[in-house]
């Protein structure tokens, strides 16, 4: 609840916290929702840590993304890449392939 709904901190105050943290062209991996896009990728360049990749995690091909995976990186040029949803389960409710090699299995 606490992440999910940002009660003690919100975006603004992770990525601030970031820049501060990371060294120069250090990498930011952040997981959210996809309805916050605009809110994390203004933060990012707010503070100077470029969003280089961004993918939509579905939990089936038919259904809307319910996370998004972001890449940032400090003081790095604009340039991103958007990448193919992950999706989780098949039709049959099976992880798909690409979820069962994240899992090693």
């Amino acid at each position: 609840t606490i992440a999910r709904h940002e009660v003690l901190c919100n975006i603004e105050d992770i990525v601030k916290q970031s820049f501060s943290i990371l060294k120069n062209n250090g990498e930011l991996y952040m997981i959210h929702r996809p309805e916050r896009i605009v809110d994390i990728i203004y933060n990012l360049r707010k503070y100077k840590i470029e969003p280089k990749i961004i993918r939509f995690v579905q939990p089936s091909i038919n259904k809307e993304p319910t996370m998004v995976l972001i890449k940032a990186i400090k003081n790095a040029k604009p340039f991103l890449k958007l990448e193919k949803p992950l999706i989780v389960y098949n039709d049959d409710r099976t992880y798909t392939d690409e979820i069962l090699r994240i899992y090693n299995k």
